[in-house]
């Protein structure tokens, strides 16, 4: 029996799941963390801090985004996205070193580069692979997806900060999100092979043209 959503749609969905769900474990404890663990914290350092990570991602994905669409294929699209996905896993191992408002707007900022890197090449990749006729199915089901796993990890991150404190929950949302990002390197292959697909037939057009060629040559 034929599977509703293909294996590569699959995957993305799984791998942006886990991280995503991973970062949920944060949001309820992140402004409790800065106030309390700061040497400098405050809800005002709390709004800054969010405000570095959302700005810096939003300037800089518009021109990575440019850049991707330049070149065809989606070799550029997975590296790009790939590369993110990493810079935003050690993100919460950089929370464990973390003692003041200067560090946390480092951390923060190098968080936006990640975000920036990683949402432009997701999305294409994702959009290019959707399956006909089940746009508003597959991108529903993988907001819905997302937003159960965040939602529920919202839960867990307070009762696991609560009861073990925050650095477990950093560990354990870095972790979880090493495993969505090796993840995406499961549609490597099929990446591969649709990067080397219109190459492969360029060539092969050549030399049907110098086919044709040798055999008009030859009456």
């Amino acid at each position: 029996m034929k599977s509703v959503v293909n294996r590569f749609i699959k995957i993305m969905i799984f791998a942006d799941f886990l991280v995503l769900s991973a970062f949920g474990f944060i949001g309820p404890i992140m402004a409790v963390f800065i106030t309390a663990e700061l040497t400098d914290g405050s809800l005002k350092v709390a709004g800054i801090a969010s405000m570095i990570f959302l700005v810096t991602k939003s300037l800089l994905q518009i021109p990575i985004a440019k850049y991707i669409d330049k070149n065809r294929g989606e070799w550029d699209d997975f590296y790009t996205m790939i590369a993110g996905y990493f810079i935003i896993t050690a993100i919460p191992f950089l929370y464990l070193f973390i003692s003041d408002a200067r560090q946390l707007y480092l951390a923060q900022f190098i968080y936006g580069i990640g975000g920036a890197l990683a949402y432009p090449g997701w999305v294409s990749i994702f959009a290019r692979h959707i399956d006909k006729g089940k746009t508003g199915f597959e991108w529903s089901l993988y907001s819905t997806t997302v937003s159960i796993g965040m939602g529920l990890a919202a839960f867990a991150g307070g009762y696991l900060a609560d009861k073990f404190g925050f650095y477990v929950v950093f560990i354990l949302v870095g972790i979880f999100s090493f495993l969505g990002t090796l993840g995406l390197l499961f549609i490597r292959k099929e990446i591969l092979l649709s990067h080397h697909l219109p190459k492969v037939a360029r060539i092969e057009k050549q030399q049907i043209k110098m086919g044709k060629k040798t055999n008009r040559r030859s009456f």
